[in-house]
Formats: structure tokens, C-alpha cells, sequence
């Protein structure tokens, strides 16, 4: 699975990317802790067994999009809207992207890498967006994220492992659909398998496990650094331009 630091990583590129020099370091905090919020669900299983606890509770496209809707309300639809009086435009922009990073960064990866309970608590199913979509030259386009079968029961997460109890889950069309909140458990290091665990449970703490998202890590690194060394040229051919200011 995506580790805490490669969400945020991600988050903190598409903050990069949306806000551009509006970027602070302040922004850069609130979209992280909004890349980081979903993951806090992993501590929701500890009291919430099958009720809706890691990759349900917060991993829910239904909270962004909740949101969002406030978000359009007060700033379009009212005269004075809370967030531009308190904030300015610069509030606005940066909370559309948080709200872009916790989608986006926070849960998309999660439903690509193991599977999440996206509509959690509308629609209780856990989706894994795995598949491909191909073209050959003898077949034409074919895809394999919607298929006419059963769930895969479970599937590995690389690092963690999603348990299912109760059976395939049945259905004329797959996709990607392998249990409810109270059939599916995803293991993290807070709370690794179903059930009590014992005093020496191993807890995996992953950093980065794959090239991919190492390289994803060295272009955030990229990013700062190269934003901060703009910063100074900016700086520098301004003091050139205007020697008396």
C-alpha cells in the first residue's frame, strides 16, 4: 500500500501544481494534514470493528465532495461568505486544494493499491480499481476494471494485507467490489490483523517500498528545491532591474 509519506508527497505536488506562487509554507501544511486526514480511519478500527474503520470512515469520497458543495455554497451563494471574509481569495485557493489533495492524493491511491470503501456509509462496498486497458492490434480495445464474475476474495496489499470474512462476494458484474466494512479489514501498522493482537505483533512502519514511488519522493525534492532557487533568481533580476529600490 501507498505509505503515509508517498500520500502526502503526492499531495504536496498537486498543491504545488494548483497554487503556484501561492504556495507558502503555511499552504503547504494544511495540504498535507488534508492528504494526511483519511489514513487517521486506521485508528477508527481499533473501536469500530466492522463498523466502518481503515480505508471506510475517512477514505470516503463522500467527505470531499460534502465539502466541496459547502465550500461552492459560501463563497458563490452567499454575500459575505465565511471563508473569503476570514481568508481572502488566497483562503479559497488554497482550500479547493486541499480538498483536490484529499481526494486526489489521500484516497485515490488507496483505491488503486488495495481498494477503499469510496461511498462509505451511502454504498458499504470496498472497490479495487485494478485492472488494465489495452489495445491490440488483432483484438482492438479491451479493458479488464469492469468484468461479468465474482470478487477476488482478497488481495495482497504489498506491505499490508486486506482479510475478508464471509465468502466471494457474488454478482453478474465485477468491478473491483470485495466486501462491506463489516466483512473487510485492512491491515496497518496500528492495527495489523482482525481481532486482539498480541504483545509482539510486528508493525510495519513503510516509508517507500517501489522505484516508482521513490522517483515520486526525488521529484517533490526536485520541486522544492527548484521553486526555491526561482525564488532567488526572481529576486536577483529584480534587484538588477531596479538598482535604487
Amino acid at each position: 500500500m501507498p505509505s503515509l509519506l508517498v500520500h502526502v508527497a503526492l499531495g504536496l505536488l498537486l498543491g504545488a501544481a494548483l497554487l503556484g506562487d501561492r504556495f507558502t509554507r503555511r499552504a503547504a501544511l494544511l495540504v498535507a494534514a488534508a492528504t494526511a486526514f483519511p489514513d487517521l480511519d486506521a485508528f477508527a478500527s481499533l473501536y469500530l470493528p466492522g463498523r466502518g474503520g481503515h480505508r471506510a470512515l475517512l477514505h470516503t469520497l463522500v467527505i470531499p465532495l460534502g465539502l466541496a458543495a459547502a465550500l461552492v455554497v459560501d463563497t458563490h451563494l452567499r454575500e459575505d461568505g465565511y471563508v473569503v471574509s476570514r481568508f481572502g481569495g488566497h483562503g479559497v485557493q488554497v482550500a479547493w486544494a486541499c480538498l483536490f489533495a484529499y481526494a486526489v492524493a489521500g484516497i485515490a491511491p488507496d483505491l488503486a493499491n488495495g481498494g477503499a470503501n469510496v461511498l462509505y456509509p451511502i454504498h458499504d462496498q470496498f472497490y479495487d480499481l485494478d485492472g488494465a486497458l489495452v489495445y491490440s492490434t488483432e483484438d482492438g480495445f479491451g479493458q479488464t476494471y469492469v468484468r461479468v464474475a465474482g470478487a477476488d476474495p482478497g488481495v495482497d496489499l504489498g506491505g499490508g494485507t486486506i482479510y475478508v470474512t464471509g465468502g466471494e462476494q457474488g454478482g453478474a458484474v465485477d468491478a473491483g467490489q470485495f466486501g462491506s466494512s463489516e466483512q473487510v479489514h485492512v491491515g496497518s501498522p496500528v492495527d495489523p490483523t482482525p481481532g486482539p493482537e498480541p504483545p509482539d505483533a510486528e508493525r510495519v512502519f513503510t516509508l517507500v517500498k517501489t522505484g516508482g514511488r521513490l522517483l515520486l519522493l526525488v521529484a517533490v525534492a526536485a520541486v522544492a528545491v527548484g521553486r526555491r532557487l526561482l525564488r532567488r533568481y526572481d529576486a536577483d533580476r529584480a534587484s538588477i532591474d531596479r538598482p535604487g529600490e
